[in-house]
């Protein structure tokens, strides 16, 4: 998406927003986009760092 946007004169911007996911898959989405959003699923808001970190 980002090259077929380099083209323009104005920026565009991406971003996706995700909740299961792999480190892999990680990898490949932050290639193509401007900013990540991570859900969290759980239940101790004190686990939500381990949780996006690993």
């Amino acid at each position: 998406m980002k090259i077929l946007t380099s083209e323009l004169d104005s920026k565009v911007e991406f971003e996706a927003y995700i909740g299961f996911f792999k480190e892999e898959e990680i990898k490949e989405i932050v290639k193509d986009v401007d900013r990540l959003l991570i859900h969290d699923y759980v239940r101790d808001p004190n686990d939500l760092f381990y949780y996006v970190k690993k």
